[in-house]
């Protein structure tokens, strides 16, 4: 069976069990399935436990100026209502935003802001917003603006492109901007501590690495990824730049959040993903290519060294395991200091190209963002711990609970079960 064969089974395989059925039970055990009346683009599923169950934050996408941030909650839905029980995701909150949002961000566990749920995106600014108590029969009275942060010392403000919420230190927020530079906000001031021109062109993402309140590297037009240090800003790192002769823009980068060597980025109008070392600068350390269109988005699973995931225009959300490259399906190599992976560990075809996608704070779900819709795909699965775990491609719920136990951070989790 050649590879792209043995794919499109493991997708089919996935989507059976995965495809959201028709109303009006649009979700199943396993998955859930939000329609919006908006095109979906920006996604994040909250770090922490909610008062109102785990929830997703999206954000639409529309050239008019009347774009909306939708909060959604997990509600439990009850075995007799529906066998096997499952997961709805009901409107919580929603709120305009006027300029499409390029990202949206939970604040991080122990934020500093007391017992408030609070919201970042970015759009022509670096917004807050706060969760409140929805009032009856207004889905709106769900979340209400706390700030807007501009760069007061610049009288026009470029729109941003990306964010990171410092994790370690959450009163710093990171924002990436067209203008070419990076800014460092102070939450407690909301005042920009730092700013640095990062990229010769637009910088278009931006993320901190695992373990560090200073340390971040970014993507942008120029082709290149750079890393800086924000204790010593009079310099910057390259680890990598676009081979061709004229620079491919980078779009979208992922840092590990284990390892703080290791990060994922894609190239404009490209199907391949490129795994980076930051010890082995100039290259790309593996390649991931199993996607038939161009990448749109990727992320690190929470605290694996070795799980992300992908989406892309072919409406497929793909599960990788580069611990793959060990055996024998996944050593080859294109170039002498590149291995490749080919295949996924899972696969999901949705009915449309996927935009975006988020992992849940422990791993067991990954939402997607696609069409005029949100997904949730379940990834850890009840059924494989009962059967004793091991990874099932064909089963669509398949990664294993060992897997799911290392997302904490505790590698002997693994091999004690």
């Amino acid at each position: 069976m050649s590879d792209l064969s043995h794919r499109k089974s493991l997708s089919g395989a996935f989507a059976s069990t995965l495809k959201p059925p028709p109303p009006p039970h649009p979700s199943t055990h396993g998955t859930c399935h939000h329609p919006t009346p908006f095109q979906t683009y920006a996604l994040s599923w909250s770090a922490y436990p909610s008062l109102h169950g785990p929830s997703i934050a999206v954000g639409s996408t529309s050239e008019a100026f009347d774009n909306k941030l939708r909060l959604l909650s997990t509600v439990e839905v009850d075995k007799e209502e529906r066998g096997g029980g499952g997961v709805d995701l009901v409107v919580h909150g929603e709120i305009e935003v006027g300029y499409p949002l390029t990202k949206c961000m939970w604040q991080p566990v122990d934020g500093g802001m007391g017992s408030v749920e609070v919201l970042a995106g970015t759009s022509d600014a670096l917004r807050l917003w706060e969760v409140c108590e929805a009032e009856p029969g207004n889905k709106k009275g769900g979340l209400k603006s706390k700030a807007v942060l501009y760069n007061k010392k610049i009288e026009h403000a470029a729109p941003l492109t990306s964010m990171d919420w410092c994790t370690l230190n959450p009163v710093n927020i990171i924002t990436s901007s067209v203008d070419t530079t990076c800014t460092l906000w102070d939450l407690n001031t909301g005042q920009a501590k730092t700013q640095l021109i990062a990229h010769d062109k637009e910088v278009f993402d931006l993320q901190y690495v695992a373990g560090s309140t200073d340390v971040f590297a970014s993507v942008g037009a120029d082709g290149s990824v750079r890393m800086f240090d924000l204790r010593a800003l009079d310099h910057s790192t390259i680890i990598y730049e676009s081979p061709s002769s004229t620079p491919t823009p980078l779009l979208r980068l992922s840092a590990c959040t284990r390892d703080a060597n290791l990060l994922a980025t894609f190239h404009l109008d490209s199907p391949t993903i490129h795994i980076l070392d930051v010890r082995s600068p100039g290259a790309s350390a593996i390649d991931l290519t199993a996607h038939d269109s161009t990448v749109n988005c990727v992320q690190w699973a929470p605290g694996s060294r070795n799980v992300l995931a992908s989406g892309g225009e072919d409406g497929q959300v793909l599960v990788w395991d580069l611990k793959a490259l060990s055996g024998a399906a996944g050593g080859d190599k294109e170039r002498d200091s590149t291995r490749v992976l080919r295949e996924p560990l899972l696969s999901w075809t949705g009915e449309g190209e996927v935009n975006n996608l988020g992992w849940s704070a422990a791993g067991e779900w990954v939402g997607v963002a696609w069409g005029k819709c949100v997904q949730g795909l379940k990834v850890v699965s009840k059924e494989l711990e009962e059967d004793g775990g091991g990874w099932r491609s064909g089963r669509g719920c398949a990664i294993d609970v060992t897997v799911a136990r290392a997302y904490s951070g505790d590698e002997r989790n693994r091999t004690e079960s």
